[in-house]
């Protein structure tokens, strides 16, 4: 997500093929558990957090592994924690209410 993208209020933005492959792939690496601890050190709780609360601007395709990548996170000890710190649960709540 471009960091412009924070104060705009486009809707309906598309992420591109690229993105989406980005996503894609930090998906499948955090759905091994075992590497949690290393995606941590690179802040990907905090960005995928922030990308969370974007959200409502992506179209609908676009949005799921943004809530995949959180749960996958938060089945690890350490990424839980590091959710709670940067307020995962209030953007999971507005990603719920959309």
């Amino acid at each position: 997500m471009p960091e412009q993208s924070l104060s705009t209020i486009q809707k309906d933005h598309t992420l591109g093929i690229l993105n989406r492959r980005i996503l894609s792939f930090f998906w499948n690496l955090s759905d091994i558990t075992v590497l949690i601890p290393i995606l941590l050190k690179c802040d990907l709780a905090k960005r995928v957090v922030r990308w969370l609360s974007q959200a409502p601007m992506i179209i609908d395709k676009d949005r799921r592994p943004f809530i995949s990548i959180v749960h996958n996170i938060a089945r690890h000890d350490d990424g839980a924690d590091e959710l709670n710190k940067h307020d995962a649960i209030n953007a999971i709540k507005q990603y719920r209410n959309m």
